[in-house]
């Protein structure tokens, strides 16, 4: 596990704008196991605040991707695939 996300704990709480952040107000919602119906972890819970940031920050960056040419857009995609394929182990655990 990255130096990052060890400081974080196992769940890293959100990316907005290319930063990791804490929910707003702390607070964590269960993750459900659909086969069971018996919670298994916590993530955490955005406030209203996150969510409007998040919001924000993604219709700022729409404005440069959206013109970006396919190409560079189908480069960018196609590391990130590769650099999550290269750690499925880690997100696995």
């Amino acid at each position: 596990q990255s130096a990052r996300l060890r400081e974080w704990g196992k769940w890293a709480p959100g990316v907005i704008n290319g930063e990791l952040v804490k929910a707003g107000d702390g607070k964590v919602d269960p993750v459900i196991n659909p086969s069971t119906g018996t919670a298994f972890d916590t993530v955490p819970s955005a406030t209203v605040e996150d969510l409007n940031n998040a919001v924000s920050a993604a219709k700022t960056a729409f404005k440069t991707w959206s013109k970006t040419p396919y190409p560079e857009r189908a480069a960018a995609l196609n590391k990130f695939a590769d650099l999550l394929e290269s750690r499925a182990q880690e997100f696995a655990e």
